[in-house]
């Protein structure tokens, strides 16, 4: 049955992915695709060896089950305690974001190398020109995106002929929605949030975190804004009296690996400091979270969901914390550890 829902799966997804590729002709054993970018790239076949700079494509390689592929990581890779199986392999740039050593890149030989393909820090596009003379084919695939992560799943498991694999993941990953999705009372009527990106700019329509927000049943007090980020006037928070507050801790010692909230506590205390702030009945009832980039960003953002869920509806039977467990231990194969809201839902 579980196989049989991967499939059902998989069919959905070649159907909406988007992704275009060829037979190729006899003998050469080349895979055309249409990566994050939307390049048409050509890459050999069998994938056996590649570089990586981008932590999200390297955590999915790692859930398919092909990590023993890499040969080449950024230094942002071998930082994630939760990546460890690549801790071991030279690091090819400072970070995700940064420019790779193509001297290193070429020592190493890689068939292919995978980066962002629309992160706005990256030009994939030029680091395909930089490696062109050495043959080796650039592939963006962001596998960060929440829009797009069925799709670059999917292309991974292409490319390293894991597609069932692929398929049983994805299955995964819609499970944990839908027991979120169906965990929300009936007629229940969700909290107003205020959401603070890293650097304390708001979340507003067109952000994922907006999405996922909405989807779990609650109302963004800046729905109405015209872009996705943008500083919040101040007094406008305090008119619309958010009931929950999230807040994005990038920055702040919380996520895989981290057992003491004492850096979540500082912070949340700093935030709820602010002029006025002791007014709004979020800090009144205690319901200013902070998470920790370890769900709110990368594929993990997945499990935001039915983590939200639970902070916006106390008291449901709903396990977010099992379904991360399960995507750590079953999945990438590491001990489940650490902090990912705080406090608690």
């Amino acid at each position: 049955m579980r196989r049989y829902r991967g499939l059902v799966v998989l069919a959905l997804v070649l159907g909406l992915a988007g992704a275009v590729w060829g037979m190729p002709p006899q003998g050469q054993g080349l895979l055309r695709l249409v990566d994050s970018a939307g390049r048409v790239v050509e890459l050999p076949q069998p994938l056996e060896r590649v570089a990586v700079l981008n932590p999200p494509a390297a955590e999915i390689l790692l859930a398919l089950g092909v990590p023993e592929a890499v040969v080449g990581i950024s230094g942002t890779i071998a930082r994630k305690p939760e990546l460890s199986p690549y801790a071991h392999l030279p690091q090819l740039a400072r970070s995700a974001h940064g420019e790779p050593d193509l001297e290193l890149v070429m020592e190493l030989s890689p068939q292919a190398l995978i980066t962002y393909g629309t992160h706005p820090a990256v030009d994939v596009e030029e680091l395909a020109k930089a490696l062109a003379p050495a043959a080796i084919p650039v592939v963006g695939i962001d596998a960060w995106r929440l829009e797009t992560l069925h799709r670059d799943i999917f292309l991974l498991g292409l490319m390293f002929g894991r597609l069932e694999r692929a398929a049983e993941l994805i299955v995964f990953f819609h499970e944990a929605w839908e027991a979120a999705l169906g965990a929300i009372p009936a007629g229940a009527e969700g909290p107003r949030v205020y959401a603070e990106h890293h650097g304390g700019r708001a979340f507003g329509p067109g952000s994922e975190w907006h999405r996922l927000i909405t989807l779990a049943g609650g109302e963004n007090i800046f729905a109405d804004a015209p872009v996705p980020y943008f500083d919040a006037d101040p007094e406008l928070i305090l008119e619309r009296d958010p009931q929950v507050v999230l807040l994005d801790a990038r920055g702040v010692e919380l996520g895989y690996g981290v057992t003491d909230p004492a850096a979540a506590e500082v912070y949340i205390a700093e935030v709820t400091a602010r002029p006025g702030w002791g007014l709004l009945s979020a800090v009144q009832e205690r319901r200013v979270y902070l998470i920790s980039p370890s769900i709110g960003s990368g594929p993990r953002k997945v499990f935001l969901l039915p983590f939200l869920v639970k902070i916006f509806y106390p008291g449901i039977e709903l396990d977010p914390e099992g379904w991360l467990s399960r995507y750590h231990e079953e999945w990438l194969g590491v001990a489940h550890t650490g902090i990912f809201v705080w406090p608690e839902p």
